[in-house]
Order: C-alpha cells, then sequence, then structure tokens
C-alpha cells in the first residue's frame, strides 16, 4: 500500500472517496491465464452436434482465481458503496500463435473465458464505468477485435454501466487525469537499474503533456510487460504517478520471451484510491509475487 507516497495517514478521515481498479494481461484462453471455473464452451463435435464443454482447470488457473476473486472482495469491502470505475489494460486475450498452450484452439473459446474472467469486477457494487484499452495486435486478433467484442457483449450484459474500448484514453476520474494505455516502458534489465526506464518515460510522458497542456495527467497507467512497477516524479514543480499493472498470466513461452526468464512472477489487481482531486493512496497490497524455478539437488 502505497499511501506514504502521497502524504496521508491511515487514520485520516475519507471524503467522498473513488475507486479505479486496475486490470491487466488477462490473456483469455491460455491454461495459465485467468479463467472462471464457471466457464462453459459451446462446442460441435463431428457429426454436427452441439455440446457444452467445460474445461478443467489447471492449478495455475485456480491459483490465480482465488488471487483475482480475494482482490475483487477486497476492493469491493474497501469501497464500502463508493463509485467504481475499473480499467482494463489491454491484452484480453492470448491469440492463436502459442497454439498448443490454449485450453481450446477456438476464437470464440477465447472469447468466452475472457468474458467470463471479468464478470466480478464488473458486478461489484456501485460500478459506474468501465473502460479497456485495446492491447497487443498478436493478442487481440489485430485492430483490438477482442477488445471491442468483449466490451460490446459486456454492454449487453451490463446495460446500467457506461462501457467501451479505447486505443488510448485519458479519463478524468474524481478530478483525477488517468492517462493509460496497452504498451508502456519496460521494467528495467537490471536489478539494481529496476524503475529508470520508467523514470524516464514517465518523465518524457509528462514534459510532451506539460508543452502542449500546461499540464501533465496525474497519474499513467500501462500493462504489457506483466511486472508491476509504481514510479513517482516531479517535473517543473508538477507531480505525476507511472502504474504499470501485473498481469494474470504464469509462464508460457510469451512470458519467458517477454520478461527474459524472469524466475519470479506477479500477478493481481491494483487500485487507485481517490478523494479531493487526488490519488490517496495506491492499493498493490493484493499483488502476489512467487518464485516459479525448480529447486532440486543432485548429487553424483
Amino acid at each position: 500500500m502505497l499511501n506514504n507516497l502521497f502524504g496521508h495517514r491511515e487514520t485520516d478521515r475519507r471524503v467522498n472517496p473513488v475507486f479505479v481498479p486496475l486490470i491487466s494481461d488477462q490473456h483469455g484462453g491460455h491454461s495459465g491465464a485467468l479463467m472462471s471455473p464457471d466457464t462453459v464452451i459451446e462446442i460441435e463435435d463431428e457429426n454436427g452436434s452441439q455440446y457444452n464443454y467445460k474445461p478443467e482447470m489447471t492449478e495455475r488457473q485456480k491459483h490465480l482465481w482465488n488471487i483475482y476473486t480475494d482482490a475483487i472482495d477486497k476492493i469491493a469491502a474497501l469501497a464500502n458503496g463508493a463509485p467504481l470505475h475499473p480499467l482494463h489494460i489491454g491484452d484480453w486475450v492470448m491469440g492463436n500463435k502459442y497454439l498448443s498452450e490454449l485450453v481450446r484452439p477456438e476464437i470464440s473459446a477465447q472469447i468466452q473465458i475472457a468474458f467470463d474472467g471479468i464478470l466480478p469486477l464488473l458486478r461489484m457494487p456501485n460500478v459506474k464505468t468501465f473502460r479497456s484499452t485495446r492491447g497487443t495486435g498478436a493478442h487481440e486478433f489485430a485492430l483490438g477485435s477482442a477488445s471491442g467484442i468483449i466490451t460490446q457483449l459486456l454492454r449487453i450484459a451490463f446495460h446500467e454501466i457506461d462501457i467501451s474500448s479505447v486505443q488510448h484514453g485519458l479519463a478524468t476520474i474524481g478530478g483525477v487525469d488517468i492517462d493509460y494505455s496497452h504498451h508502456g516502458p519496460t521494467a528495467g534489465k537490471r536489478v539494481w537499474l529496476r524503475g529508470n526506464e520508467a523514470r524516464y518515460y514517465l518523465r518524457n510522458c509528462m514534459m510532451n503533456d506539460i508543452l502542449q497542456y500546461g499540464k501533465p495527467a496525474s497519474v499513467y497507467v500501462r500493462g504489457h510487460v506483466h511486472v508491476p512497477v509504481v514510479e513517482v516524479l516531479q517535473v517543473a514543480g508538477q507531480w505525476s504517478t507511472l502504474v504499470i499493472v501485473p498481469s494474470m498470466m504464469i509462464g508460457g513461452e510469451f512470458v519467458n520471451q517477454a520478461t527474459q526468464s524472469e524466475p519470479r512472477v506477479s500477478n493481481g489487481v491494483m487500485a487507485l484510491e481517490i478523494e479531493d482531486g487526488k490519488v490517496r493512496e495506491i492499493h498493490d497490497e493484493w499483488i502476489h509475487t512467487q518464485d516459479l524455478r525448480t529447486r532440486e539437488a543432485l548429487s553424483a
């Protein structure tokens, strides 16, 4: 919980808070990514008969679902009826590049899994809006197709919530300007340099906005790299925060490549707590990190 960065104490009185849950890189359809235990996929067999197929969850999917639903419960309790404005930072589905790692090969199966996976987030009390960014083309069937399809389905299911998908958004929520898109900086290639790339990226975003509009966004939210990062920076007397949201996916060829075989994986949901036109806290206490290396003692 990063409240100390913003000069607040746990005992401060909350006045009209607003919460912005953040989820990214859901990669629905991958055997090591978020999937609901209630997902049922309609399949047609070789004889033309249709039947419902209920995929069996892998251990990693069970683990992710527990992390995810626990975070949803805690956000709902923390908000306690306050308005919620969730942001999905892209890569809803896995795409067709890594076919051997998919739960099912059909595009429709990936869409169904991603749709079912996001339902607990939108079923939280007092969700007012929901925005999604378009992710990597190789994962979302190009041109933000997966994001567009899923948000259309969500509009039908949750007609009382303002739902849409954008390439790159700038939303004012509770008086706070939030710039959000899928692609951003790396988390850094060296432990002792961790955060440098994020700070350079944040400084560039801030300076561009200051030169163009006279002020930066208060928060810049990104995903894609599967590693959580929070950086706070002051430029020209103005403060901004960069938040890179972790993924909801464990393992796989893509993750190994994207993270350069980083042995530790972090998964979870984050949330911005906003009040009186300022970010009060960035909640990251629901992120779970584990070491995926195979440990063994080999002897002659």
